[in-house]
């Protein structure tokens, strides 16, 4: 117990100062590099998540008018999902189905450079790894998943109103009304600000996992396995933690 404890402090404290590495790692930016995963991390994510978005958002509008229907509240139908969409569905989606692409998409590549001693030859040749490998991989995330979320509430609410007008027969105006009336600059801020954290949780943690693995094909394995898990749980995390900040803050 006491070494698990121990090395928990120890990967905390590891993952602290390769996150400042990256920052301090120099001046020089490798823009060919962004643009290349700003295509490998947002634009082939485009389809999985607004996929997976407008199910969702089908999905909940099946589970909200039928919780409504209770109370004879169905017209709320549009208002909860606005409101739910942009705070939490869209993000959230985002979050875990791009980060289990991603992440292990990021972590078996390093990994697979780690194990095969090309990070050591990158070193050798005086490029540093920091702003090489792992910076330009936090900056696409940074401006792709928040690009993500937009797409995510928007198809989220297509099928919401997929479902609230066609099986449900409410009016299409008066739906999308609602939908509008009801969303507001700090929905709208509030999956924006999640997205960009679940963006460099994300990359950073995956990128931190991969220059870590060791021991040929099994190191990799483990360094994506562990990416994977520890990206979908400190978005969860952080998620909670930045709705009691902007909604309960006061």
């Amino acid at each position: 117990m006491y070494n698990h404890i121990k090395n928990t402090i120890k990967i905390l404290g590891d993952f602290t100062l390769f996150n400042l590495n990256i920052f301090l790692s120099g001046r020089k930016m490798y823009f060919l590099e962004i643009i290349k995963q700003l295509f490998l991390i947002g634009y082939y994510s485009m389809p999985i998540v607004a996929f997976s978005a407008v199910f969702m958002g089908a999905m909940l509008a099946l589970h909200t008018y039928t919780g409504l229907d209770l109370f004879q509240s169905q017209t709320m139908v549009a208002q909860i999902l606005a409101k739910s969409i942009t705070r939490e569905i869209g993000p959230v989606v985002v979050g875990i189905v791009v980060a289990g692409r991603v992440a292990s998409t990021i972590a078996a590549e390093i990994g697979t450079m780690r194990v095969t001693e090309q990070v050591d030859l990158l070193r050798s040749l005086s490029i540093n790894v920091h702003a090489y490998l792992v910076l330009p991989k936090i900056i696409a995330a940074l401006i792709s998943f928040p690009v993500l979320e937009i797409i995510s509430a928007l198809f989220g609410m297509l099928g919401g109103y997929l479902i609230g007008t066609y099986k449900f027969a409410f009016s299409k105006m008066l739906y999308i009304s609602d939908t509008l009336t009801f969303i507001t600059y700090a929905d709208l801020m509030s999956g924006m600000t999640k997205a960009f954290f679940f963006g460099f949780i994300t990359a950073s943690v995956s990128c931190f996992n991969a220059l870590r693995a060791t021991h040929g094909a099994k190191g990799v394995g483990i360094a994506v396995t562990n990416s994977v898990v520890a990206s979908f749980v400190l978005i969860l995390l952080s998620n909670y933690l930045i709705t009691l900040a902007i909604f309960h803050g006061k």
